[in-house]
């Protein structure tokens, strides 16, 4: 498994092309625990990362931040809470908005963050992860946020039943409240690009 550190996060920042297969197109025939895993083991390390190491300059988004694109796509003409999933589809968007901003968390532990963790940019080969792309969204953000679209990603992709491979290779238990919060952002900002889970 590749072991992350500032200087290898810095040539995946620059490479554009991948090889193996990503964590998407897994099937029974793979090891899926070890995969969720290994997703796990590399996104902790990703957050070890010294945010000063790295050259590139990189935005800090806080919940308010994330918070905001969200209440954005709450009142963008034409959303229908109907889209999102449940509980969620059950809300109008003004009851959304609201619970938006009373579960927001107050505490907030910036650190480099993926930004757009998913299955799909966890590249292996024989069942090894070798490579990570999509890093052109680094920013310091908390890393629950990070946490949480795996979380739904790999529910989605690999099975609810792998999750658990992914919180042990991780190896912190993430906060509920923030967890929560995260996965209720995630499925609205989602709605906007019909990428609904």
């Amino acid at each position: 498994m590749i072991e992350l550190n500032s200087e290898i996060l810095s040539e995946l920042y620059l490479q554009n092309t991948h090889s193996g297969i990503h964590a998407g197109e897994f099937d029974q025939h793979h090891s899926v625990e070890k995969i969720a895993n290994q997703i796990g083991s590399s996104l902790r390390q990703l957050h070890e990362i010294p945010e000063g190491s790295l050259s590139q300059d990189l935005v800090t988004q806080n919940w308010q931040a994330l918070d905001k694109k969200a209440i954005e796509v709450l009142e963008s003409e034409g959303f229908d809470s109907r889209t999102l999933a449940a509980p969620y589809n059950q809300y109008s968007a003004e009851e959304l908005a609201k619970n938006l901003l009373s579960s927001t968390p107050e505490e907030f532990k910036p650190c480099l963050t993926h930004g757009n963790a998913t299955v799909d940019n966890f590249w292996f080969k024989n069942d090894e992860l070798v490579s990570i792309s999509g890093l052109e969204s680094l920013a310091l953000r908390d890393p629950v946020w990070d946490v949480a679209n795996l979380h739904l990603s790999i529910q989605q992709s690999l099975g609810a039943a792998v999750v658990f491979a992914f919180y042990d290779g991780y190896g912190i238990e993430p906060s509920v409240s923030k967890l929560d919060h995260s996965i209720f952002l995630i499925n609205i900002l989602q709605s906007k690009t019909g990428n609904t889970k």
